[in-house]
Order: structure tokens, then sequence, then C-alpha cells
């Protein structure tokens, strides 16, 4: 699998002396730093000052060597296993031997494991291979840890008689580990099968991915049950499918612990398509378990499976981040083919299946050409709509050959909303974890399971939850209680140990007693001797006897098998052992049963009888029928016992059932005898158990704690990891005493004291400084009362609703209390004071009012409620002197303006764009125009609008347009029915004169222009007085969620607090996680203030709209010159010194001319005679375009580049009209009116300049020449056409120059996408660009 002839290629394609420096780290074998390669060179052949240094930078650059992340440096593992045999025999190396044996690796690390083989490999090419059997033995106990190196060995035919000392089994699972490892990279199958076959190696997974879809007759290998699995999903049989992918990972956890996931890309893949094709109920606890398990320690292989996941819940953002990293690697095609399958699958509009368009392409070729037909097959069903992408015959043949429909296609029958709502079936939010506090010491034993020795060792923290190695703590220093970190439990091991007397020995000696294992049973500490990382469990158990009816009559039988022995040990597992001590008394009874063979039925009354007197010693379990004898009867308890014990840092819990209530013995649930003899209280005692009930108890827990908690539930035990996680089985436990109960043998730990709720909530409210004052008190009982300031304290609530008290109590608090208090947390300012609530944030304070136990509400509130209340039920009709009539949505969002402004609050009318929000405004101006006069701030693009729509609409206002002159005059004398209209240039410039005015209307069009809180613009509006302000924006978020924090402070001063206590509430928590409920609650907190309607919800009668990505490839002299430019900037922003603003500012210098360099090498290069490949693209789109009848808008961010266009249609004879910053405000208007009667074929306009405010329904294609950073701006320019009144179809182009910057500016658009949707919708991101990132952008893949 490895191409010998490329490797022999590369090494005598270098220099001599790089030669000689790759012959060195070959015989090292393992990675070395500069100075130690350096030195070995300069033994065998001097070389020059940096040389070395120069060497490996190129050999890294080349790929033949690879750089860690601690600087150290070795060949690439296909290099140095083939130069490796042909270096280690020379003589002139032979001094270097002794040196690479005395690198020493402190702890694991592959580098040792590396010495190790190095160590090996020296050995057979130099030494006495009859002594290698030793050291091949302990590799072969450790194969997996010297992997995927070992597996080299396999490639290369230097290392065949090697090979051979090792075993068959070995060499087996070297080839398997090494089929594992090359399928990631996709080679012809045909290969990989030529390799199974040379080791005779069983690989199922090999033939599945050919569409072989025929089971493997064995199922001993978790493989072989995987393999099964895929084959029963293709018989439209996903349960069974799921039995046996479990059992598959069952078979592999005997091996690895810490997975619950196939380790193979593939088998993974298709056991989480099996999850999200069952019902919810039935799988969500365990989708949530894998999510949550590899939440942390997510690695490469099981990636697209994982991911699946996420989508399937609707987790896209975070989806799409997980799989950019794979796909932008490429470092597996396999993995990536997975990647894609899972978007195109459950997220086809992903911006990454744009993104990696190219890539996909060739994925899918290797696919076809290299025989990977399973995977194929899945990707060309989803395009049975598209023709198979071109790719029929393909589908067929591959469908011929699997003989089952693809499996993607049961997906089909469910509709992503139905499948999207299954999701929530059954699952609660996952428990989130929290820090453990750290011991400074503990003390652990090592228990040796074999010899039944223990050994006590005191161990240190070292933080991270980690310890150190230990050392041994002597038994009498234990005996005497003076060894550190002892507990009571260790106090009662160290009383076991006794003072050893020798008559032949005059030293101190101790060891434990017997009575040791009663002791150190249930210890949290407990771990094998021979690996001190495995935690091991002793139990104590009592003797159990078994009574068993057969056909011929009844035999004994006992849960152990030494009946001679004062204690009794049961290995149940490698890791858990039982202890079980026995009387004198216990020993005889037990001896003399065993020589009983059997008693025939006709002795079942004498077998009672002596039952009734051996039952005070033993408990009997008795599979008898009806037993008469004299035996006090009572039915057995059938509720489950919850056993917490202490495990490590978390806890244990075994699920049983106590027959006698408080006695032992402990039953496995619905399993075993239906009658126990026992004692109880003192007296013998009979049990009858109801073996059904306790199935039943058992199920009916199950399902309660899948609905709380996630449980790993293995062997009837659950394992909490923070033992704080049990507090949501306590409360399950404290819910339902009649079904469960707790049991905690080592001290109750934690207690669940009650759940509290609204009903025991006491608020008070009252007005202070135009803030209301927030205080109360949550009383739990006469003892217990926590105050309101208490409860919005996060810091003292764990497990997202338990609120902790004293000595291990916590109180659970409900739901939706809990859900209330995060609320007010995000939006209530807390200090010294209390708490203070901004008034605007009244309608969500009225829930807590309403559904509190206690309210009182001072004077204030009352009537600010009042006030609001009567706002709200208003009903204002629209102006008899507009001149138009509204639309439902219109009307509706006129009467919703009307409501805020008799409120006394502002009011942002977010609708889409082309929806008109102008003609409300005006409206809304007519309604309050006996107020005083009005003032309109609007870009000076629009004002002509603006004053012609006011006149057209409203002709009772009279427009005062305020230009150059008499600007104070024209304020002054400005009243009623009087609408001033003025451009943001001028409100700054004009901020004194404005700002002295108390206007009782003030309306801010395009409003996202004061989005920055920092510009002047947005500081002199925030100078103005109002009665009543609004806003008008069809993007109120273009970049980034702090957008929305100015908007809302001019709107309504206070409502999200500081821009400090914004960022720390909303946007650092989004951002942290984007999947935090803090957007849902700002959404709620600005969701009467912000009204925002779709062009899809509100309007039927628009036309289709259809956006065309036309990727443009670059001309090899094009590409030559970009890249040019590329490298140019590169060196230019990495020789800029200064400061991080100056190197930001060059950075986005360097971007302008890459972008430009992307359009067309002359707005670069003047003189250049290279042609733009996309400006020949645009002239054949004209054409087709112009011959057709159809009119279009042209937009460019470079007005050079719209002069380059100019030409062409010049050139062409194709009439246009032109439009940029520079064309006075009367001429846009005569060119709007000129192209609307149908003057020009085109109308070219830079994008800044007529982006906003224009009405260009004439036109029914749009041109994008080069994306904007924001796709906000471009849709705005896009919907000058695409808006009322258009009635014919709308075609959006956008112009993409392939491999250029232009296409990570796309990549960029999905982040930044209808951000104010997302919010309204509770999902936001982050737009900014650092320099690092611009940097990035600009870089090439081999640059980062």
């Amino acid at each position: 699998m490895v191409n010998e002839q490329y490797y022999l290629q590369q090494y005598e394609l270098q220099e001599n002396d790089t030669r000689l420096v790759m012959e060195v780290m070959s015989v090292y074998l393992y990675p070395l730093e500069t100075f130690t390669i350096t030195d070995a060179v300069n033994r065998i052949l001097e070389v020059r000052g940096t040389r070395v240094g120069d060497i490996l930078q190129h050999l890294v650059a080349v790929g033949l060597a690879i750089k860690n992340v601690t600087g150290s440096y070795s060949l690439t593992p296909e290099m140095n296993f083939w130069l490796f045999p042909q270096t280690i025999t020379r003589p002139a190396f032979e001094q270097l031997l002794p040196g690479t044996r005395r690198a020493i690796h402190a702890f694991y690390s592959m580098s040792a494991r590396l010495q190790d083989l190095q160590q090996l490999l020296t050995a057979y090419f130099t030494g006495d291979r009859l002594l290698l059997s030793l050291p091949i033995r302990k590799i072969e106990q450790e194969l997996e840890e010297y992997q995927p190196y070992l597996s080299y060995l396999l490639y290369f035919p230097a290392y065949a008689s090697l090979l051979a000392l090792f075993s068959q089994d070995s060499l087996q699972e070297m080839a398997r580990f090494a089929l594992k490892y090359n399928i990631l990279k996709m080679p012809p199958v045909a290969i990989l099968e030529a390799f199974r076959d040379q080791y005779a190696v069983s690989f199922p997974e090999l033939a599945l991915l050919q569409g072989h879809l025929d089971p493997p007759a064995a199922d001993d290998a978790a493989d072989d049950s995987y393999a099964q699995a895929v084959v029963q999903l293709y018989a439209n049989d996903p349960g069974k499918a799921l039995a046996l992918f479990e059992k598959g990972i069952k078979q592999q956890r005997q091996h690895d612990k810490k997975n619950i996931l196939p380790l193979s890309p593939v088998y993974a893949f298709y056991y989480t398509f099996t999850l999200a094709l069952l019902p919810g109920d039935q799988v969500n606890p365990k989708i949530s378990k894998i999510t949550a398990t590899y939440e942390r320690k997510l690695f490469p292989a099981i990636t697209p499976a994982v991911c699946l996941l996420h989508f399937h819940a609707g987790r896209k953002e975070k989806g799409d981040n997980l799989l950019l990293v794979l796909l932008e690697g490429g470092e597996s095609p396999l993995l990536s083919y997975l990647s894609v399958l899972c978007l195109q699958l459950l997220h086809p509009n992903s911006r990454l299946l744009r993104t990696f368009g190219p890539q996909i392409g060739r994925l899918l070729s290797l696919g076809i050409e290299r025989h990977y037909r399973l995977l194929t097959y899945e990707y060309l069903s989803l395009f049975k709509g598209d023709d198979y992408q071109g790719y029929e015959s393909t589908f067929r043949e591959i469908a011929a050959i699997t003989r089952y429909p693809p499996a993607f296609s049961q997906m089909e029958q469910t509709p992503d909303w139905e499948r999207l709502l299954n999701t929530l079936l059954g699952v609660d939010n996952h428990l989130s974890k929290k820090e453990k506090n750290v011991t400074a010491s503990r003390l652990i034993y090592l228990v040796d399971f074999n010899h039944y020795k223990i050994q006590p060792v005191l161990q240190t923290s070292q933080g991270n939850n980690s310890w150190s190695a230990g050392r041994n703590v002597a038994l009498k220093k234990l005996k005497e209680g003076k060894a550190e970190a002892m507990t009571p439990q260790d106090v009662r091991i160290g009383n076991t140990v006794q003072k050893d007397h020798y008559y032949n020995y005059d030293g101190e000696s101790y060891s434990f007693a017997e009575t040791v294992w009663q002791e150190i049973a249930g210890h949290p500490y407990l771990f094998a001797a021979d690996d001190p990382t495995i935690p091991v469990e002793i139990i104590k158990a009592p003797p159990e006897l078994s009574i068993n009816n057969t056909g011929q009559g009844y035999t004994f039988s006992a849960n152990i098998e030494d009946y001679v022995s004062e204690t009794v040990f049961v290995k149940e597992t490698s890791t858990r052992l039982k202890v079980i001590s026995l009387t004198a008394q216990q020993r005889r009874l037990l001896q003399t049963l065993q020589q009983v063979r059997i008693v025939p039925h006709a002795g079942k009354d004498k077998l009672l009888q002596v039952l009734k007197g051996i039952g005070a010693h033993l408990t009997i379990h008795a599979d008898m029928g009806d037993m008469t004898a004299n035996i006090n009867k009572r039915p057995a308890d059938s509720r489950i016992v919850i056993q917490l014990l202490p495990l490590g840092e978390g806890l244990k819990a075994g699920l049983y059932v106590k027959p006698f209530t408080m006695d032992p013995p402990y039953c496995k649930p619905g399993t075993g005898a239906h009658n126990i003899i026992g004692v109880s209280n003192g007296e013998r005692w009979q049990a009858i158990r109801d073996l059904p009930r306790e199935q039943a108890n058992l199920r009916e827990l199950m399902n309660l704690l899948q609905g709380a908690i996630l449980p790993d539930i293995s062997d009837d035990t659950i394992i909490f990891e923070d033992p704080l996680d049990c507090l949501q089985l306590l409360e399950v436990i404290r819910q339902h005493p009649g079904l469960v109960r707790a049991e905690w043998p080592e001290g109750e730990r934690y207690k669940i004291k009650q759940q509290a709720g609204f009903a025991q909530l006491s608020i008070g409210i009252r007005e202070k400084n135009h803030w209301f004052m927030c205080e109360g008190e949550l009383k739990v009982d006469e003892t217990t009362v926590i105050s309101l300031k208490d409860l919005l304290d996060t810091s003292l609530t764990v497990k997202k609703r338990f609120v902790a008290l004293q000595n291990g109590e916590y109180l659970a608090l409900t739901g939706d209390l809990r859900k209330r208090l995060n609320e007010m947390a995000s939006f209530a300012g807390i200090d010294r004071q209390g708490i203070s609530i901004p008034a605007f944030a009244a309608p969500v304070l009225e829930e807590w009012l309403e559904q509190a136990g206690e309210v009182s509400t001072d004077a204030a509130w009352k009537d600010f409620a009042r006030k609001r209340a009567t706002a709200m039920a208003l009903t204002v009709p629209v102006p008899l002197t507009l001149q138009t009539t509204l639309r439902p949505y219109q009307e509706e969002g006129f009467h919703w303006m009307t409501h805020l402004a008799a409120w006394g609050a502002g009011a942002c009318l977010a609708d889409d764009m082309g929806l008109g929000k102008t003609i409300q405004a005006i409206a809304l101006l007519l309604h309050r125009a006996m107020e005083g006069a009005a003032l309109v701030i609007c870009p000076a693009s629009v004002v002509s609008n603006w004053s012609s729509e006011i006149r057209r609409f409203a002709p009772s206002l009279n427009v005062v347009l305020l230009a150059n002159g008499r600007r104070s005059a024209l304020i002054k004398k400005a009243g009623p029915l009087d609408v001033v209209i003025t451009t943001y240039g001028l409100l700054q410039a004009e901020e004194k004169l404005l700002s002295t005015v108390k206007w009782p209307t003030v309306v801010l069009d395009e409003a996202h222009t004061i989005k920055n809180f920092q510009t002047k613009t947005s500081k002199a509006a925030m100078s103005l007085q109002a009665g009543f302000k609004l806003m008008l924006t069809g993007t109120p978020i273009q970049n980034h969620m702090g957008e929305i924090w100015n908007l809302f402070n001019f709107l309504n001063p206070g409502l999200l607090g500081t821009l400090d206590h914004f960022n720390k509430q909303f946007v650092f928590p989004s951002v942290r996680n984007p999947e935090s409920t803090v957007k849902l609650h700002l959404k709620k907190l600005i969701a009467p203030f912000i009204l925002r309607r779709t062009k899809t919800a509100v309007l039927d009668e628009l036309p289709e709209k259809t956006e065309i990505l036309k990727m443009v490839p670059l001309s090899p002299d094009e590409a030559a010159f970009y890249e040019a430019v590329r490298r140019k900037a590169l060196e230019n922003i990495k020789a800029q010194e200064g400061s991080a603003a100056q190197q930001h500012i060059r950075a986005l210098a360097e971007i302008s001319r890459l972008r430009m360099a992307a359009c067309s090498p002359q707005l670069v290069d003047a003189e250049t005679d290279i042609a733009s490949s996309k400006l020949q693209v645009f002239r054949e789109i004209v054409e087709e375009l112009v011959s057709n009848n159809h009119r279009a808008l042209v937009f460019s961010q470079f007005v050079k580049h719209l002069d380059l266009v100019r030409e062409a249609l010049q050139a062409q004879g194709i009439p246009y009209l032109y439009l940029d910053g520079s064309t006075p405000i009367s001429q846009r208007d005569k060119l709007v009116k000129d192209f609307q009667s149908g003057k020009g074929q085109l109308f070219l306009i830079s994008l800044k300049a007529g982006g906003l405010g224009l009405n260009l329904t004439a036109a029914d294609y749009v041109i994008h020449l080069d994306p904007w950073w924001n796709p906000a701006i471009e849709e705005q320019a896009s919907d000058r056409a695409y808006r009322i009144g258009q009635t014919r179809p709308v075609t959006i182009y956008r112009l993409v120059t392939q491999h250029t910057i232009e296409e990570k500016i796309i990549a960029l658009h999905n982040s930044k996408r209808d951000l104010a949707d997302q919010l309204l919708e509770g999902s936001d991101q982050s737009g900014r660009l650092s320099a690092k990132e611009l940097l990035a952008l600009i870089a090439a893949e081999h640059d980062v």
C-alpha cells in the first residue's frame, strides 16, 4: 500500500547534504530537536552554519518531514521506514547507535514507543536475531500502543523476516489496523483487497463499501456485528440493525471502555443514522448520551457520525462548525465523503456544500473510480430529482450490486418538521458538569485480586482531576492512624492491621487481618495492583442458599463454592470482587447440605422444617410453591432500592429490591425465587415476592430516569462521574416514594429537601429613579427562606435547578421558576442596592406577578401597568387623509406603533425590504401630526424618495427639507403637520441645533446607520429628544449581535442595561455557546418593541425569486497574476510593524487589492493586457438577457470595475444608465424615473450609493459583479428590484471567481445572513473579523 518507487525518487531528487540529514533522522526513527539532528549530522560530515535548520524546513515544505507541536522533527513514517533498512547497516552510522539509546521519555508517549521499536529494528538489522524473541513478545502484549507505526513494517519487503517472528494473531491484528488506517485515504479498493488477502485477515467493511451486502457468517468480533447491522439496515429493519450495533459496541467495550460509538467511521455513521431513523422516545436518551459524551473528547473518525446527530436534532450551526474543520483539513477523503453525505442528507442548504463544491466533485469521482460504491450510492440517491447529477447509469449499476434500495431513502418517509419534533421526545436538557472540588491528597488502595493483597498508597493532587503515582504507606502508620488524608473508613481499615511475630525475626512486621475485607468493601478509591489507573470494586454480601425445584425433587445451590474458609472471595469480573464472611454455624450448614444431592418431592415437609430452623443463619431463596411451614409470612417489598456508594470522585448507584425492606438480601428486580426465608427484626420470616410488580416498577423507574437524567446503566448500575449529577435522581426518588427509595450505606451525602415553585415566592415592586426595584423571597418552610437576590445568583445553583442549602441538602426549583429566574438574571441589574428592573421590561415582569404566590406593588407600578394596558387596548383608525389603502399587515404595523407610542416606548419596524415600511411610518406621522413637527432622518440617497412619498400619500403634511441655508429658522418655524427631513450627515453637523428641540416624533430610516455606538452619527442620534422614537430598518443586525444594543439604547434607553452588562449577559455567553438560552431571553425582552415580517410570510402575490451563484474560473495567466498579488499581500502584512489596529488597516487594504485582482487584473495594474474572465462571463450573460428583452441592475463595490463594464457595454452597443456616490441627488431621481420608464437595458450602480431606498422594479435581473462582506447589503441592493410592484420573476446572479478570496467571502456569508431574523428565532453569530482572521482569508491552504 506504499509506493516504494515514489520514495526512492523523492530521496534521489534531494541534494547530498539533504540526503544525509534524512539518513540521520531515519536512524533515530523518533522525533528529534534541531540541535540533536545537527550534532548527529556533524559527526558524519561537517555542515556549515544553520544549513541543517534550513534543510529541515525544506523537508517539511516538500512533505517529507513533520514538525510536531514541541518543535521536534521526524521524517514522514513512510519515508522513515523505507530509508531505515538502507541506512542502519552502513558503517558510517554505527557511531550514532549508542546515542539512539539515550533518549529518555519521562512519561508514556509515542516517542517512547518509537524508541522501543527503533531498538528492536536496530537489533534485527545489526545484532543477534536469536535474542529478539523476548522484546517481540513484549510488543505483542501491548500491540495497540505501537500503532500506527508497527503496521508500516507490513509495507516494505525488508522487514519480512522480522515479521515472521511475530505470531499469526499479531500479524493479523497489525494488518487489520493497517487496513483501518489506510481506508481513511480511500485508495483503490483492489489494493486494500490484495493486502487483506495477503495476510488472510477478516475485514467485512471492505466488502460493504463495495456494495456487497452479504453479512459475515461469524459474529465473534465487533466488526462482524457491525457489518450484520448494516445489512439489516438496508433490509429496512432498523430495529434489528440497532440491536446488532449495540451488540457490537458491547463486544468493543470489552477492550475499549472509553467509547460508546463504533471506532470505524463508516460503522459509526451508519449507527447514528440508524438512531435517527427510529422513534424519538426510543432512542433520544441514547442520542443525548452520545452527543454529551463526545462534547469534549470528539476525534475525527467519529465526527461525521456525531454531526449527523447534531443535524438530526436541529443543531445545524454546531454541526457545520465541526465539519468545517474536517473539510478544511482534507486529510482523510473518507471522512470528507461521510461529512458531505451528512450535510447533503440533513442540511442541504449548508454553506459548506457551496464552499467545498469542487472538493465534493473530486470525492464523487474518487468514490466511483475506486469502487467505494455504497457511499456513492447513498450520495447519488439524494439527487434523484436532479438526474442523479448525470450519473444515473452508475447509480443503477450499484443498485444491481447491492440489491437493496438506498438506506437514505428510509428517511424520506418522515417530514423534516416531524423528525425534528421527534428529537424532543423523552429528552431533558443534559446536566452540565461543574468543576469538582479538588482534594490536596487522598489515600488509595492497590488490590491484587489474584493473591488477595492490599497496598495503601498516598497520592497528591496535580490539578485537572489528575493525581501523582503516589508513595506506599507503611501499615504501622496506618494502624496508628498517622497516615495523611485518612477518612473514618480508612481508620477502620487501619484497625485491622496486626503486628506479626516470628520466633526467628527480631524486627517489626505488620499485615492486614482477614477482617480487612469487610472494612475495605465500598471504599471509593480502590485500584488494580497491576494497573493503578483501573478502578476496582469490593462489595460485601451474605451467604445465600437457593432451593431449586426440579422434575425429580429439590436440589441445593449457594452463592459460594468454598464452605471451609471464614472469608470467601467471589471474583465476579476482573474489576469486581464480592466478599462473603461465614460463621462456624453457616459453614457447618452448607457443608452438610452439600452432601445432600437431592430431596424427593415426598420429603418436602421435612425440608420445610429444616428450612425453618436454618433460616436464622442463611438467607434462603426457595422455589417450592406454597410453603405452609409454620413461618411468619408477609408480602415482599417490591419497591426498587437504589444503593448509592462513593466510586472514585463520583458515585455508583446500584438497582435492587430488598424483600425484607431494611434487612438483606439484595435481589435483582424481577428475577429469582418467589419465596425468600430470612431474618427481619430478629425474627424468621418468609417474604413472598411479586416478580411482575418488581419488573413493572423497574420499567417505570427507568422511564422516569430517562426523562430526567442521562443514565449510563451497565449491569443494573448507574455511574455518576460528577456526584452532583445524582441530584436529579434523588428528586425522582423524593417524588415517587411508593416506587423507589434510596440507601446510603456510607452515610447520606446529598438530600433533596423538597421542591419549591412560584407558589412559595413572594415579590414586591417599587419605583425608584424611573427604574423598578424588585425584592422578594422564597419561603420553603419556617426555617428555610431564600432571598430573590440569592436565587438570581447562579453561583449558588448546581445542575441548573438545585439550590445548595446546608449539610448536603438541596432545594429543587420547579423548571418554570428556574426558567424565569434565568430570564430575570439576564436583564436585571443586581448590586448592593438590590435588584433593579428597567421600566420597559414590564411585560416580562408581569409574568412574574401573575404566577407569584404573594405580590405587593407601589402606586408608581400600578400607574405604569395601567398606562400600558390602556395603550395596548387602544383602537386607532388609519388616518382618513392617507391617500392609499394599507395592506392588512401594514395596518397591523400601524396599530402596533400607535400602541407603543401611547405607552411611551420606542419602536423598531424591521420588516423585510420592500414591504412598505415608509408608508406605515407616513401613516403614523399623519396620526401624530397635530402634536407638533416630526423629524425624519435618512440617508441622502432617499431624501427625495421620502419627500415624494409624503406628497403623494399624505398631501396634508408639509415637507420641510433641512438643506443648506436658514436651518435654525426652518426648525423654529416648524409646527403641527410639518415633517422636517434631513440626512445623517446633517444630523452630525447640526447636532446642537436638532438636540435642543423636543420633537413629538423622530423617525430614523435605515436606522442600522447608527449601529456603532462609537461613531459621531450615533452619538448625535442619542442626543435627540422625542416623545416617540421610530426606527425603520430591514437589517437591524448586519454583522453581530452587539449592534442591537445601540439601536435599543436609542429607542428605549436602559432596557438592555449598560454595554458591559449587555456583553456579559448576552453577547459573551452566546459566543461561547451558540446554543445558549440567553438569546431566547434577549428575544423575549426586545420582542414587544421590534416588529419584523418577511415577504414570504405576508405577500402571496410576489413573483418567484431565483438566486444563481456563478463560479468563474481564472485563466492560467489570471491565476498566476492573482497568486503574485496574494503572495505580495502576505509579505506586506507580515512586514508591517505597529499596533493591532494598524495591522488590521493594512490587512484590509491588501484584501481590497486582492478582491480587485479577482475581478480583473486591470483593476490592480492598468498596464496589463491580461483579459478578465469575469468580464467575459458578464458579457455572455448580458448578451443573453438583452436578446430576450430583459433588463438588469448591475452592482459592484468598485467604481473602477464599473468603468471597465461601461467600456465593454459601449463596445457592444448596449444602452445603460449609471449611478455612483458622486451622482447628485437631483440627478439620481431622474435616473430612477428614466429607468422605470424604459430607458436603458442595464443600470450600473455602485453598491454603497444605490443599495438603499431606490424603487427599480422595471428590472427583472440583478447581477452582483463582486461579493460584499455582508450579504444583508447585497440583499438590500437586490430588493431594489424584488419588492412590492414587481410582477415578473426576478433572477439574481452572483459572479464569484473560483479559488480566490471571493470564495472565502461567500463562505462567510452564512455566518452573517439574516442575523436579525436569527436573533428573533434565538440564534446569532459574531461577525467581526480580527487581523489574524483577515490574514487567514489571504493565506492559501498550505500557508495556514
